[in-house]
């Protein structure tokens, strides 16, 4: 999958080298330059430049002591998220007030990050609200009914595709990796089907790969894709390629698998 990745990135990258063009961050880019031009020639004084890499630093250094005091804490563990998120929030607006000596440009670019994310923000409450109906409705149960009298008399391989489709489909509605994990797992653990423990593990963990940067309930890619300025419809129009040949290469390795005894 990796050497798949690479080969569409150089294909891509070749292409670009013959017209550039053609490059989805363009704009994006061309903005970059500006920016960088601006930059030259409002040159930060050294005095300045220590004082930023030395924000940098502490800042990052406290975000890794925050990352392993979560996870060797298990009070904290479970609230890790939660934990970075309230330090990024708070400290990230210090950092930007310590590096520029100036509140105004700060809260500027703060703002501009928060309106570039408003429809991603309207996405995952969506995407959040489905855990709460699949736990307050009760309706688990039903599910694995529909799943087990689904695949009930039929291969192995055909129950390892169709278990491959309906994580997809709570893929796309589900965007919290933890809730995602914990229902999904939770729902194998208990369906009656001819395959191992590890090859249901196995299709999990492919239906939760690449489809993180395809589906548009994913803050991840949405928040990514504002951040450079493309529009979600034409990233997926210039990736369906590799996303094809992803599902491909997922076809084969559950045959594999299945044909193994995995």
């Amino acid at each position: 999958m990796y050497l798949l990745l690479l080969g569409f990135v150089f294909l891509y990258v070749r292409k670009l080298k013959k017209d550039p063009a053609s490059s989805l961050t363009l704009a994006h880019d061309e903005t970059l330059r500006e920016a960088g031009a601006a930059d030259e020639q409002n040159a930060i004084a050294p005095q300045d430049e220590k004082r930023i890499r030395l924000t940098y630093i502490v800042f990052l250094l406290v975000c890794l002591g925050l990352i392993i005091a979560c996870s060797a804490i298990p009070a904290l563990r479970d609230y890790t998220v939660v934990v970075l998120i309230a330090y990024f929030l708070i400290f990230g607006l210090l950092a930007g007030f310590l590096s520029a000596k100036a509140a105004k440009p700060v809260f500027l670019s703060f703002w501009k990050g928060i309106v570039g994310a408003l429809p991603t923000i309207v996405f995952i409450a969506l995407a959040s609200s489905i855990k709460y109906i699949f736990d307050e409705g009760a309706i688990m149960p039903t599910i694995v009914h529909s799943i087990n009298t689904l695949v009930s008399g039929h291969s192995p391989f055909l129950v390892a595709l169709v278990l491959y489709a309906i994580i997809l489909v709570l893929e796309f509605f589900i965007s919290s990796s933890t809730a995602k994990a914990i229902l999904v797992m939770g729902m194998l653990a208990v369906v009656s089907v001819p395959l191992s423990k590890q090859m249901l593990v196995l299709i999990y963990t492919f239906a939760d790969g690449y489809t993180n940067v395809l589906f548009p309930t994913s803050p991840v890619l949405l928040i990514s894709l504002s951040m450079i300025g493309i529009d979600y419809f034409k990233w997926v129009k210039k990736s369906v390629p590799l996303f094809a040949l992803n599902l491909a290469l997922v076809v084969a390795f559950l045959a594999l698998g299945i044909a193994f005894g995995y």
